[in-house]
């Protein structure tokens, strides 16, 4: 579901990623106050100002974070379908056979590398008092709030994990060409 919703909003402007990333937290919210609260108004409230605020502040980063990768790992002449290929190339799987699709993949993941490694300075601290304020809610309120518990426990791992995995996906990218059927995916 990820690569569709990546392959629709490649390159779209700050407006498009607004109404998806607000729709989809205001129908999440909506959902989640209806199972709370079981009134169906204030649920639609919650969720359509949830979805807005959401929406206007994230969207404009979205974008502009997607512009920011495309240009600096040199995507921009690469339709979403490519672009696609390129974000699994680096994640997973073999070493793709097409040389360009190959370049682009050590592109991306050579700042993949750069940006999670500037990121490990301060996410690992942001998601961890996310987590406290989760148990402390967890605690204090209902079990109902757990998941977020898993949710941001689950962003820790991948703050520190992220930078290790990207770092052997280029090594293993940038291997020899002749070993490159052979090697193992990670």
């Amino acid at each position: 579901m990820l690569s569709r919703l990546n392959r629709l909003l490649e390159g779209k402007p700050w407006y498009v990623w607004s109404l998806v990333s607000g729709g989809l937290m205001g129908m999440f919210r909506f959902a989640w106050e209806l199972i709370e609260t079981g009134s169906p108004g204030y649920a639609l409230l919650a969720g359509v100002f949830a979805g807005l605020a959401f929406g206007l502040l994230f969207g404009p980063i979205s974008a502009y974070l997607n512009r920011r990768e495309r240009s600096d790992a040199n995507l921009g002449h690469m339709d979403a379908n490519q672009t696609n290929n390129v974000r699994k190339a680096v994640l997973r799987g073999p070493v793709p056979k097409d040389e360009e699709t190959r370049q682009a993949a050590i592109r991306l993941a050579r700042y993949y590398v750069k940006t999670t490694r500037k990121q490990r300075k301060y996410h690992p601290v942001i998601w961890s008092a996310f987590t406290a304020l989760s148990v402390f809610m967890v605690v204090a309120e209902s079990l109902a709030h757990l998941w977020l518990t898993a949710v941001f426990v689950a962003f820790l791992v991948a703050t520190l994990w992220l930078p290790m995995h990207y770092q052997r996906r280029l090594a293993l990218l940038e291997g020899e060409e002749d070993q490159r059927g052979a090697q193992q995916p990670l």
